[in-house]
């Protein structure tokens, strides 16, 4: 629990390392821990977990199901709760940016995910960036992601081939 409580404040980023400690050491029922820096031994946990879930996010592939192609909203919506329900994450972008990748490869066209992400953006979107549609700005990172991974690929494909003369 205190594993899982660290995680959260940490990701939140609204207190410092030193108010999560005090807090901790303060309200834990497991503050004792044989004599043992528990501070130190929970954020260490904390940290591991949130490595492991971000590799996790990482890896995630998102697989539209076909019989949702008219329906891309509810596909969104079940993608988003699948994600939800394996990656121990707040939702965020990369998250919206997998689906939307996804979406986008199955043949749904961008101008109709902008206004639907638009209804899904996080809280605090419009304070951080006030004249930056949310939407948009999914659907152009997911798409540029697209077009690095295509050159990569693209580069990779090439081969050159070089020869020396011998007598």
């Amino acid at each position: 629990m205190d594993i899982a409580a660290m995680k959260e404040l940490m990701l939140g980023g609204r207190y410092t390392p030193d108010q999560i400690r005090e807090a901790m050491m303060n309200h834990s029922p497991n503050q004792i821990f044989g004599g043992a820096d528990y501070f130190a031994y929970i954020q260490k946990l904390a940290d591991q977990e949130l490595v492991r879930e971000n590799e996790k996010l990482s890896r995630y592939v998102v697989i539209p199901r076909t019989e949702m192609r008219e329906d891309f909203e509810a596909e969104y919506q079940y993608q988003r709760r699948k994600m939800e329900g394996r990656i121990r994450l707040p939702y965020n972008i990369t998250m919206d940016t997998k689906i939307v990748k996804a979406l986008l490869n199955d043949g749904v066209e961008s101008r109709n995910l902008s206004p639907m992400l638009s209804r899904y953006k996080p809280q605090n979107w419009d304070q951080d960036h006030p004249n930056t549609p949310y939407g948009s700005y999914v659907v152009q990172k997911a798409e540029k992601e697209e077009r690095e991974k295509r050159a990569a690929q693209e580069q990779s494909i090439v081969r050159q081939r070089t020869t020396n003369k011998t007598e």
